[in-house]
């Protein structure tokens, strides 16, 4: 039983925002952790729906604490949120609860069987916790008072039953055998940084007397096979992702790049983490800033980063483009120096003693900035989920100031991809058993994983021929679209598939009997 949420829905109808010079629609949550409340609103400020977040009927009434973060399905349909308090016998309870807005109804609670001292609701206003569907969700914590009793914990969530379907532990023989000294030090938060396909990264990042600007150990767990391999991709917590192409970027110290010896050490680098590559990219260099924090804004064709002047230590936002360009933003105060990225341009939260919803439009020659939206009791909401970004064609490429730096630390200095990694791919070898999902077949317009094994990748190639070229490798537990096949050549079938980033190739369907995609519905 459950304490309903209030839910006032108006028309659902997408608004067209009149202050864009492409007119662009698009909808946002906004989260008033104090208040306990979402509200939805249009691109021209308009009230979509106002949801009072219910409180599970285990916590005494008034006893109840929302978590700084709430998380939102990629559809705007469901939330994830932590609650804590107590219960009726006065212990202290902590909750995760999974919301569906339409029905106003809890669908999922979760207890965690130890208190947790931190979780992943902590570190990030808006966790990406959501799978692709939303059927489930990925919840970490860290619980443990001294050394010797301090663990994390990662679980995988059914979002409609409760179930937990899988889970991942620093006692874990598969990060005990990572070989990595920090991956079971003591105070340490998986921060979780999607959930795409299969596929789970996330960095483990120290919730006693750290900062968040360091590098940490990131690393990739694929939830079905149960494999973790150490990754490059997200290096810090402090980047963004940019769900229609996978890309995400992360500021970061590069020697390599531009840098004022004079002021080390600080963040001079904007690097990229390009999929088709399987590594991460620096595009942006900075002798005069400290890059601290990122986010995609505009559909993805800009990049707003927010800095320190090295010479006065004054703040500024800079908007970057993907060739490396940056101008600076006119005066941006975000509460929390945050900022969600829309199809025009971006929203935040003027942190100010009223604080007001501000809408900005990078689409035009100023960037033009209005009031969005003002709460009625005038506390502070903060955007945490904007309508999906639409797949676009970008005008520029990105800018590659060095070669690539990939899970092995290792760095190539070849820059022509065309053949990318041919000695490191598979198509015959190093697969492992792997049970199709007995729901479905592998068919045009289906969707299946890729599935390999210690690290390697799936090669894709531009003809369904082992002699033509491999155009990208694919790591283990991607999500890919097919398109065409299947196609017997070479003694092989192969099915013709598209990526999250658009790039579409050719890979084969198994390799000595053993599937290496997998259908996933």
């Amino acid at each position: 039983m459950f304490r309903r949420g209030i839910v006032l829905i108006g028309i659902l109808l997408l608004f067209v925002g009149s202050t864009s010079a492409q007119d662009a629609t698009w909808i946002a949550w906004l989260y008033n952790a104090e208040q306990g409340r979402a509200t939805q609103v249009s691109a021209t400020g308009e009230v979509i729906a106002d949801v009072e977040l219910a409180v599970p009927s285990e916590f005494i009434d008034g006893s109840a604490t929302f978590a700084s973060g709430l998380a939102v399905s990629g559809d705007g349909t469901r939330f994830a949120y932590r609650i804590t308090g107590t219960d009726f016998t006065g212990a202290p309870l902590t909750n995760v609860v999974l919301f569906d807005v339409a029905t106003s109804e809890i669908t999922t609670q979760y207890q965690p069987p130890i208190s947790p001292n931190a979780d992943i609701f902590d570190l990030f206003a808006a966790p990406r916790i959501f799978s692709e569907n939303g059927g489930t969700i990925a919840y970490s914590f860290a619980t443990g008072d001294d050394e010797a009793t301090q663990a994390w914990y990662i679980v995988i969530l059914d979002a409609f039953g409760g179930t937990q379907l899988y889970d991942l532990t620093s006692r874990d023989e598969a990060i005990i055998t990572q070989g990595f000294e920090s991956t079971t030090a003591p105070f340490l938060l998986p921060a979780i940084q999607d959930y795409e396909g299969a596929n789970l990264h996330f960095s483990l990042v120290p919730y006693l007397g750290g900062g968040f600007l360091q590098n940490y150990d990131s690393f990739r767990w694929n939830v079905i096979s149960g494999r973790v391999n150490f990754t490059q991709r997200y290096p810090t917590t402090s980047g963004d992702l940019l769900p229609t192409t996978q890309e995400n970027i992360t500021p970061i110290y590069d020697e390599r790049v531009a840098v004022d010896e004079n002021s080390l050490p600080y963040q001079n680098a904007l690097h990229v983490y390009r999929p088709e590559l399987g590594g991460r990219v620096p595009f942006y260099a900075s002798t005069t800033v400290d890059l601290i924090s990122t986010a995609f804004v505009q559909n993805g064709e800009y990049i707003a980063a927010y800095g320190q002047s090295l010479s006065d230590f004054s703040p500024l936002w800079l908007l970057i483009n993907r060739a490396g360009t940056a101008e600076r933003l006119p005066d941006i105060n975000a509460l929390n120096n945050r900022l969600v990225g829309t199809p025009d341009g971006f929203i935040y939260t003027l942190d100010a003693a009223s604080p007001v919803v501000v809408r900005a439009d990078t689409t035009g020659e100023t960037v033009e900035q209005v009031a969005l939206w003002t709460s009625n009791d005038g506390t502070g909401y903060v955007p945490v989920w904007v309508s999906p970004p639409t797949p676009s064609d970008f005008s520029t490429d990105w800018a590659q100031l060095a070669p690539p730096l990939f899970a092995a630390q290792t760095v190539i200095v070849q820059e022509d991809t065309s053949n990318v990694g041919q000695g490191g791919g598979i198509e015959a070898s190093s697969v492992t058993p792997f049970a199709p999902n007995p729901r479905g077949s592998l068919l045009v317009n289906g969707v299946a994983i890729t599935n390999t094994t210690g690290g390697d990748r799936l090669n894709m190639r531009d003809d369904p021929s082992l002699s033509s070229n491999i155009i990208a490798r694919i790591e283990d537990g991607s999500r890919v679209v097919l398109l065409d096949g299947p196609i017997a050549a070479d003694g092989f079938v192969w099915w013709q598939v598209r990526l999250s980033t658009g790039l579409v190739g050719w890979m084969v369907q198994s390799a000595d009997g053993v599937d290496t995609l997998i259908p996933i519905g």
